[in-house]
């Protein structure tokens, strides 16, 4: 096993939740869009942001490899989404006549309800360490090559396979916005 290809593989895993937190607010504030003068303003922030990747990208792979590709492409998605965020409270604070405080409260409900509960937050930094160190313990490049190869994979694939467990079913337990999705789900699909 290629331990940069697995280092990428891990930094990947991280960089699809910056993804899925900036498709979020992205959908919004392109959503809301009233005018070509507020689309306009979202390309020239996402063309400044081109370049701060541009300008990190060469040396964060010179240092790190591919996952040095994956910490540029995670940096430039929390700007894009901290853009959105601002011109989401600055849409509240305009659209509702609302004051910058309580423009900025409803920013803040709005994070928190993008973000799962912090107790499965906390089992997602967990499960990250612990299948980093059951790929060192179990599986790094001396036990690969080994004759044992196949019994050290079972075993840190097992690892993984229990984290995944541990993790969907604490998501399950504590966050409620996905039991409703869930529920929904199967109410349409039995109807």
């Amino acid at each position: 096993l290629n331990a940069e290809a697995s280092a990428a593989l891990s930094a990947f895993c991280v960089y699809t939740a910056f993804l899925a937190i900036n498709g979020t607010t992205e959908a919004f504030a392109y959503g809301v869009a009233r005018s070509g003068k507020d689309v306009g303003a979202l390309g020239v922030i996402h063309a400044l942001i081109g370049g701060v990747f541009a300008t990190l990208a060469p040396p964060l792979v010179r240092l790190r490899g591919a996952v040095g590709l994956v910490l540029t492409n995670c940096i430039c998605m929390a700007l894009r989404s901290m853009y959105s965020l601002f011109y989401a409270s600055r849409y509240f604070s305009v659209t509702g006549k609302l004051n910058k405080a309580l423009s900025g409260i409803l920013t803040s409900r709005m994070m928190l309800h993008i973000f799962p509960h912090p107790f499965v937050l906390v089992l997602f930094f967990s499960s990250y360490l612990v299948t980093r160190a059951s790929n060192n313990h179990f599986y790094n490049d001396h036990t690969a090559t080994g004759a044992n190869w196949m019994l050290h994979a079972l075993r840190h694939i097992s690892v993984g396979v229990l984290c995944v467990i541990i993790v969907m079913s604490a998501a399950l337990r504590f966050d409620k916005e996905l039991q409703l999705t869930l529920l929904r789900l199967a109410k349409n699909k039995s109807s």
